[in-house]
This record gives C-alpha cells, sequence and structure tokens, in this order.
C-alpha cells in the first residue's frame, strides 16, 4: 500500500481507488475541513491525530470500511496487488481491548 494515510481516510468516507501519498493528503485535508475543520493541515507527525479522527471522523466506520477491503482481494495472494488496502484495523481492534471503559 502506498500509505498509511489509508486507514485515516477510511475514517471519513468508503475509498476504494489506489492513491499517492500527495494525494492522500489533500484528500484527508478536504475530508477535515468538510467535517468542519476549516483549517486543518496535514501533517505526518501530527501529534492529535487520533483525537481528530475520533472527533471528525468514524473509527467503527474505518474499522467496517477495511473488511471490505480486505474481501475485495479475498482470491488475490500477491499482496502487492491488494492496493488500496489496510490491516490496520486489527491492530486497533485488538487495542481497544485494552481500553478502559
Amino acid at each position: 500500500n502506498e500509505a498509511f494515510e489509508l486507514w485515516y481516510l477510511l475514517h471519513f468516507d468508503d475509498h476504494r481507488s489506489a492513491l499517492s501519498r500527495t494525494q492522500y493528503q489533500k484528500k484527508l485535508e478536504s475530508c477535515f475541513k468538510n467535517a468542519g475543520l476549516t483549517n486543518f493541515r496535514y501533517a505526518k507527525n501530527h501529534e492529535n491525530m487520533f483525537t481528530l479522527l475520533d472527533e471528525y471522523g468514524s473509527r467503527s466506520d474505518a474499522i467496517r470500511r477495511c473488511k471490505a477491503l480486505n474481501k475485495d482481494y479475498s482470491e488475490k495472494r500477491n499482496y502487492a496487488d491488494h492496493n488500496p488496502c489496510t490491516q490496520v484495523h486489527l491492530l486497533v481492534e485488538d487495542l481497544l481491548k485494552y481500553k478502559p471503559s
């Protein structure tokens, strides 16, 4: 996959085409602006990204969309052909087990 930012993008919309890193950045900025954060500028090391994704996007939608993307590629065994696709939801689901209620 081209960029980790796919995981972020899936918090906002269903995404089924490959993008470059620059395109992910522009699309993310647009998604945040459309969600009401008008002055958002994406940075790879943005310290509040987790909080912003929870406030303006949907983690449950992102997980659902990740699963759908993975299902699209279930017949393809060459992982280089899985684009866009991410497995980040597996890590997130595992980490959420340890989140205090």
